[in-house]
């Protein structure tokens, strides 16, 4: 590992100009007591008593945390509904230090909400329940998928990379639809310039011209489709050809495999930090996104990069019932 060329990068981040565009999501944690429930005397359905909440910008949001508290500065370009939680939303984005001057408040949208039950455990801990999630199920209006796309044009030229974020299995269903694919591929064949990495569940497939970075379920998803677990070796197989179909960069996260890259020449694997006890695999994915690209525009090699979104994840997964963050000294410290 080249610890020492990553401490070096760590000390520019806040030269890393990132937009990050795609699905917002607010975080909202409710903890509650179940030695408090108590039935509702209208229904007799039990009621949970929740004593207090937190909430974090998810999804697309996760990654502007990580990137913000490893000192970068991030545009958002993304949409939040007119609504109370489009509101707190916004002010956690601005309070993690983002730049929210391109993030639309729509009226024909509602914000979408991950909400998470956290039920207290008899040794003082909290596991979550089921999750209850608001969401929008029909396609954005074309105005506001214009909106997006032309907030990406105005910021481009003062960025040196993008994050898309496509959050949702569902087409059509989000801020990213079949059309922003084709134009947003499209903008990275144009602009060899900057760099470009896409994070999508469902529809890597659709994305041209830019890095990857994605897990072993959603590189199963991509044609041809496999059932089953994957052998290293096939997955290998698939990223060497979606690699080439790309020209760029593919970086696939196998948890505590670590990470393989594909890269045009040839394909390697950086081990995964290995950490112990309790650990909230919730945002990993994200968190390791951010480590990635900010090594990137810091300089990095795209091994050096995976190196440094391992070791953010890392940090992030030890934080047990929220969205984690990983900070530079935390990152030193664990390198």
């Amino acid at each position: 590992m080249s610890r020492e060329e990553i401490r070096k990068a760590l000390q520019h981040t806040g030269e890393s100009k990132i937009a990050v565009i795609g699905d917002y999501t607010l975080d909202r944690y409710l903890y509650y007591d179940p030695a408090r429930n108590e039935p509702s005397v209208e229904t007799g359905n039990t009621c949970y008593q929740i004593d207090h909440t937190e909430a974090y910008p998810g999804s697309a949001g996760t990654i502007v945390n990580n990137l913000c508290a490893l000192g970068a500065q991030v545009i958002c370009i993304g949409f939040a509904g007119d609504d109370g939680e489009g509101y707190e939303l916004r002010k956690r984005l601005q309070a993690e230090g983002a730049d929210i001057s391109h993030f639309i408040k729509s009226e024909d949208m509602q914000t979408c909400v991950y909400m998470k039950p956290m039920e207290k455990q008899p040794d003082g801990s909290y596991k979550e329940t089921n999750r209850l999630d608001i969401r929008n199920f029909f396609r954005p209006d074309a105005r506001l998928e214009e909106q997006l796309y032309q907030s990406l044009l105005d910021v481009l030229d003062e960025v040196k990379a993008v994050i898309i974020l496509d959050q949702y299995m569902q087409a059509d269903m989000g801020a990213l639809t079949s059309e922003m694919r084709q134009r947003l591929s499209d903008l990275a064949a144009r602009r060899p310039d900057k760099l470009f990495l896409v994070d999508s569940r469902a529809f890597l497939k659709d994305y041209r011209h830019m890095m990857v970075k994605c897990n072993a379920a959603e590189l199963a998803r991509i044609p041809p489709v496999q059932e089953g677990e994957m052998s290293l070796a096939e997955m290998e197989e698939k990223m060497a050809l979606l690699n080439r179909q790309n020209h760029t960069a593919f970086f696939l996260t196998r948890g505590e495999d670590g990470i393989v890259i594909a890269d045009g020449q040839s394909i390697q694997t950086v081990p995964a930090y290995r950490v112990s006890g309790p650990l909230d695999i919730v945002g990993a994915g994200d968190a390791t996104t951010a480590g990635i690209m900010l090594g990137l525009t810091a300089g990095l090699s795209a091994a050096d990069a995976a190196r440094l979104g391992c070791c953010v994840s890392s940090i992030t997964i030890q934080q047990i019932g929220r969205t984690g963050t990983a900070t530079i000294a935390q990152v030193l410290e664990r390198l």
